[in-house]
């Protein structure tokens, strides 16, 4: 086979496209893998220059190094361009152009070997694209990130990483890691390194960095290339755990150490922590006995119903303000009560019902004891008080029957000063039968206040004017208010008559009406007389204690029970010398008020 046939087999069996040119660059021979490449026939193809189908932009090129060809005496070149599709189709292409000499060694032909990069290049900017992006990616994240390869030199380093590790990235890429850290070398991360690597699967540690002295974490992830490492600092993360280890050792030492006995129960009713007072107060040895039982078996059947409602309204975040108080069923068969305050918890990650419960079984027999005692001691001192506050009266009244029996007649003054004992007797009864009255028996209704009054002071005004003594009223306009009427009268009746009977001649007792507020009124009584000494105020009230000679105190004692079924107050302010102000306060509607 000749030169040229070899030639010819060559060009048309390439598997990239070539062409033969002259010198002028008219396109002589072309095979089918560049015809296919542009669009053109071999045919269309003679009848078109390389310049027709080269993109504008890249026309120079050809005259570029055409001129080197032709004078700077080189045989061959490589260049990239721009060709137009017959479609209109941009496609980028690697040309390998040749030169053929003639015999007498002039330039005389061009062979070009042509291959589409199109596809080539595009990928290659998707990459470039796609690494700048994720290189800005990696820049921007707040972890140290490196990549290595398999014999463990830095491909990559970004910012964070450069940051931590103190080096310029510069410095580091190409180089092998162990170099710039030999001290890392058969540390945990070496080892867990080269496990990752080996096991070909991602690892995850903490260590100390010993540089900074802080914690990382750190994370091995193995690839074909090399190894992906991720590090980031956990030092205040590990200063918050062990913060947090700390407190919770130092709340376990208080909750097993508590005096109080504290128990935690789960969402289904069963014991799941218990400490040391805890089983003291169940009665057992160990917590194993009680861990994982129904609560429900610790309490008395006729108490279960009460139980669970409590149980579901903890549950639904209604902690009780107050302390519960219950019973408890031991297992040898023992009551005890308790006092438990309650509230949800999370315990190992469930939600869960706390207790703190206290045995006050003794203390409730000591109250009771203590209570039965005071009512003893009371019911003692209102006897001696009785027997005290009748007795002189019936003393009068058997001296007087005794005089009366020696001297054989008849005296009508004997006889008035006994019927006034009999009936300070009958008041002193009365009294008594007033503070033993149960306050649910009253009937409430409406009344006028300022009519009320009106005729409590009609009927005081006969003993003010016998002892000289001015009542003046200041009244202002309330609504009705719900009472008592006869109980207010008597209490009204008891506060003027002190007032009168502590007033000297020609003094004053002056009786306001005022509306506090919407819902409140107060009555006044005012008197310019002796005074109460201060350390005697606080007794006002008490049974047999009373500023007046003959006085027992009942009076104002009834007065303040009265007023508490009315749900109001009495309120005394005093000073020697000067007088005393009594106030009472008055709901309008005392049903309504707490």
């Amino acid at each position: 086979m000749n030169d040229q046939l070899l030639f010819h087999h060559t060009l048309h069996h390439s598997p990239i496209g070539m062409a033969v040119l002259n010198l002028e660059g008219q396109i002589l021979q072309a095979n089918d893998v560049l015809c296919k490449m542009v669009g053109y026939t071999e045919k269309e193809l003679f009848l078109l220059s390389s310049d027709t189908i080269t993109h504008p932009g890249d026309l120079y090129l050809d005259t570029y190094y055409l001129g080197k060809f032709l004078n700077e005496d080189i045989n061959e070149c490589q260049f990239q361009k721009r060709l137009f599709h017959k479609n209109g189709q941009m496609i980028n292409v690697l040309i390998n152009v040749s030169l053929v000499r003639n015999e007498k060694q002039q330039p005389f032909l061009f062979v070009s070997q042509i291959q589409d990069i199109t596809k080539q290049l595009k990928n290659e900017e998707i990459r470039r694209i796609t690494e700048s992006r994720l290189n800005h990616f990696l820049d921007s994240i707040s972890d140290a990130f490196l990549a290595v390869d398999h014999q463990c030199r830095y491909t990559y380093i970004n910012k964070e990483a450069e940051r931590f590790l103190n080096c310029p990235r510069e410095e580091m890429i190409g180089k092998v890691m162990w170099e710039f850290f030999p001290d890392e070398i058969n540390s945990i991360f070496y080892d867990q390194f080269y496990r990752a690597l080996i096991n070909k699967a991602p690892v995850k540690f903490e260590k100390v960095y010993a540089l900074t002295e802080t914690w990382i974490e750190v994370r091995i992830y193995p690839s074909d290339d090399g190894a992906s490492i991720y590090f980031s600092d956990i030092t205040e993360r590990k200063k918050i755990e062990k913060e947090l280890r700390d407190s919770e050792e130092r709340y376990r030492t208080f909750v097993e150490s508590s005096a109080d006995a504290i128990l935690v129960c789960s969402c289904d009713e069963r014991l799941v922590f218990i400490n040391e007072a805890g089983i003291n107060l169940l009665g057992v040895y160990h917590k194993s006995e009680v861990i994982g039982l129904p609560v429900d078996q610790f309490f008395l059947p006729e108490d279960l119903a009460d139980f669970k409602e409590k149980f579901r309204s903890i549950l639904l975040n209604s902690p009780f303000q107050n302390p519960i108080v219950v019973k408890l069923l031991r297992p040898d068969g023992s009551i005890v009560e308790v006092e438990a305050t309650c509230a949800t918890i999370t315990y190992n990650g469930q939600k869960s019902i706390q207790c703190i419960a206290r045995d006050v079984t003794e203390r409730n027999r000591l109250d009771q004891h203590v209570r039965k005692s005071e009512k003893l001691s009371l019911v003692g001192e209102l006897a001696a008080g009785v027997a005290h506050e009748v007795r002189n009266p019936l003393t009068s009244i058997k001296g007087f029957l005794q005089f009366t029996q020696n001297l054989k007649e008849y005296k009508e003054e004997y006889v008035e000063i006994m019927l006034q004992e009999l009936e300070r007797v009958e008041t002193i009864i009365y009294e008594f039968l007033t503070l033993a009255k149960p306050s649910e028996t009253l009937v409430f209704s409406e009344h006028d206040l300022e009519l009320l009054l009106t005729q409590v002071v009609t009927l005081q005004e006969t003993q003010a004017i016998m002892k000289n003594i001015e009542i003046k009223t200041k009244f202002s306009k309330v609504p009705l208010i719900s009472c008592h009427p006869n109980q207010l009268k008597q209490v009204f009746v008891n506060i003027i008559q002190n007032a009168i009977e502590a007033t000297p001649a020609k003094g004053i007792v002056t009786v306001q009406i005022d509306l506090i507020n919407v819902d409140m009124v107060g009555v006044t009584v005012i008197d310019n007389g002796c005074g109460i000494a201060k350390d005697r105020i606080s007794r006002l009230g008490e049974p047999f204690y009373s500023n007046k000679e003959k006085g027992t105190g009942l009076g104002l004692m009834v007065s303040h029970k009265i007023i508490e079924n009315h749900k109001g107050s009495i309120l005394f302010q005093s000073e020697e010398g000067k007088g005393t102000i009594v106030k009472i306060l008055l709901p309008l509607h005392p049903c309504k008020s707490s």
